[in-house]
């Protein structure tokens, strides 16, 4: 070997390297995007009702399958006796309303499933669908669909919603959210044995109610969750979405004078369900409701501005909403209470707060040019909150509350995220100095770790990676990406297996065990499970992937309307006519997971 050319070969050397990281850098890129296309042409072939669950089919995808099928569960038993794994009662003599005995539950206090971060089993759409919890998967189709030309994915989701659209009842609300679903063998609102007499009637609450409460309107979690449907409505069946703005304020609001609203709206009338106001309609009054209605109506009164009386009952339900909320003010620290049935009356639960402030706010600045005594109005009271809401989480505890809630604190940092992604803009004359403090400490300290990952499910990690991706974005610096990735590749390898397609719910059961049980014995591999991001995480995914390769997923969209459909009466309403609209989702993302100091990983 000459001096000549051993610098050849030194370069020689250096470019096979420099090929060997630039492979196994698209490699991952490869790999993140085969997950998202394996998992839709799963759903595709097995997630939806089609003609697989009863004589009436519907292209509605399930909210919850088993691994080990891609199919429904069996339909649920519930626990209706004390003493079980799960019973948890609320009060002495309550029913037991918190667990299935044939499905596993991964809740709170479980022993057999650890503490995976599910609700109560009340709250579950094991049966079919629901619009809301399955709004991650409608995403990560629609990115589907941009990233590789192919339509079939986000054609779906348009047939979906375009059938569920005229599911709507006489007072305008869905059988979708928290409390309610679509069951795909009964063909009728999840559980709700007073209008569909074949469902089995084997568990009851007091008064022989129906232990599912699916006559129950509550839109769960966050506003971005809900996003894609509220959004495909207002577009394509702009009837329907003005119809479901008014029903928010004739079904959730109990004093209409005052502006007090329950968290519960009745979607049915009396004469059809047999049940009338919820036993909480009067204290349910939590602080992240504000939030829904402010966007829900800011939302429809910018959208139809042709229409003059639609938009002045958007303008008497936003005024009545922010009166009600100043009229809340009666805590000493100047916050209003979380839940009138507290007793103490101490706010709690940060998250509430700021998606509370986040949304008065962010109405306030999109009302400003059209209704600037209104936006006054609702930017003074957001300003007043933001003004006790800043002392009570500090840096200093890690933005935690200062009462036995601190664990809640704002660990659900896709509320953060958000608030900053719309009212931190300094390039359009926003600024919000102190919440741009509260998103970069969790940016930097997800990180660097010193705010650690807590293994609780899907969602959890689907959080993490966008709010890093977010985190990416905005400051230009790798670090934040590689952070994404890195927590992206943990959950190739602990969410994924040879069992499905689809990803797990939650990684493992008890500590070290990877199976679930059930209480009547049964051992499931963890499911899949939207509400617990199963379908979130798979967005994630995408949005990792558009990162990675510079693909601009909100300059993708695609776009069209069609006319909209009369309103329906009650649940036996037509179809809506085909060919479906198409999608429009804007770039709203559906995260809602704790991200507490547990269990480090990464």
């Amino acid at each position: 070997m000459t001096r000549k050319t051993l610098p050849f070969l030194i370069a020689l050397l250096a470019l096979f390297m420099t090929s060997l990281d630039a492979h196994a850098q698209q490699s991952a890129e490869d790999i993140y995007l085969q997950k998202v296309i394996d998992y839709a042409e799963t759903m595709l072939a097995d997630g939806r009702d089609d003609e697989r669950y009863g004589p009436e089919t519907s292209p509605m995808f399930s909210v919850f399958l088993r691994r080990e099928t891609n199919a429904l569960p069996a339909f649920p038993a519930f626990n209706t006796t004390s003493g079980e794994t799960f019973s948890d009662l609320d009060f002495p003599g309550a029913w037991s309303y918190r667990a299935f005995t044939n499905i596993p539950m991964m809740s709170k206090k479980n022993p057999d499933n650890w503490n995976h971060g599910q609700d109560k089993a009340h709250k579950q759409t094991v049966t079919g669908a629901d619009p809301l919890e399955n709004g991650g998967m409608y995403l990560a189709f629609q990115s589907l669909s941009v990233v590789t030309g192919d339509s079939k994915y986000v054609d779906a989701v348009r047939e979906s919603l375009n059938w569920f659209s005229d599911k709507q009842s006489a007072k305008g609300l869905y059988p979708f959210g928290e409390h309610s679903g679509w069951d795909f063998r009964y063909d009728s609102p999840a559980y709700l044995t007073t209008i569909n007499a074949d469902i089995p009637y084997t568990w009851h609450s007091p008064d022989d109610a129906p232990l599912y409460h699916a006559w129950l309107h509550e839109p769960n979690g966050a506003y971005e969750k809900f996003a894609p449907f509220y959004a495909y409505l207002m577009t394509n069946h702009p009837d329907r979405f003005k119809a479901y703005a008014r029903g928010l304020w004739e079904e959730h609001f109990w004093d209409k004078e005052n502006g007090f609203y329950n968290r519960h709206g009745d979607i049915y009338i009396d004469e059809l369900d047999g049940w009338g106001m919820h036993e909480d309609d009067l204290y349910g009054s939590f602080p992240r409701m504000t939030r829904i209605f402010a966007e829900v109506w800011t939302d429809a009164y910018l959208a139809y501005p042709d229409d003059a009386e639609f938009q002045a009952d958007m303008v008497f339900y936003l005024n009545k909403l922010i009166d009600g909320r100043i009229l809340d003010v009666t805590n000493n620290d100047g916050s209003i209470p979380f839940d009138r049935r507290s007793g103490s009356k101490n706010p709690y639960i940060p998250r509430q707060y700021l998606s509370m402030n986040h949304g008065v706010e962010d109405a306030a600045n999109r009302l400003a040019a059209f209704e600037p005594a209104l936006a006054a109005k609702m930017a003074s009271f957001a300003d007043q909150q933001w003004g006790w809401f800043f002392p009570w989480v500090v840096p200093a505890n890690g933005y935690q509350g200062t009462d036995w809630a601190s664990e809640y604190a704002l660990g659900d940092i896709y509320s953060v995220q958000y608030a900053h992604d719309e009212l931190h803009q300094p390039e359009n004359g926003l600024e919000h100095t102190r919440l741009d403090d509260m998103y970069w400490y969790f940016a930097d300290a997800l990180e660097d770790g010193s705010v650690t990952m807590y293994d609780n499910n899907a969602r959890s990690w689907a959080t993490a990676i966008d709010y890093m991706v977010n985190a990416y974005h905005k400051s230009g610096d790798s670090k934040y990406l590689n952070k994404a990735q890195a927590f992206a590749d943990w959950t190739l390898d602990n969410y994924f297996d040879e069992t499905s397609a689809l990803p797990k719910a939650v990684s493992f059961g008890v500590e070290g065990v990877s199976t679930l049980t059930t209480t009547d014995g049964q051992v499931w591999q963890p499911p899949y499970d939207a509400q617990m991001g199963s379908a979130d995480l798979m967005n994630a995914l995408i949005n990792l992937y558009a990162a990675m390769t510079e693909i601009d997923l909100e300059n993708g969209q695609l776009t069209s309307t069609t006319p909209d459909v009369p309103l329906a009466i009650g649940l036996d309403s037509a179809e809506i006519a085909q060919p479906p609209p198409v999608l429009l989702l804007g770039t709203a993302l559906l995260l809602t997971a704790p991200l507490i100091v547990w269990r480090k990983i990464g």
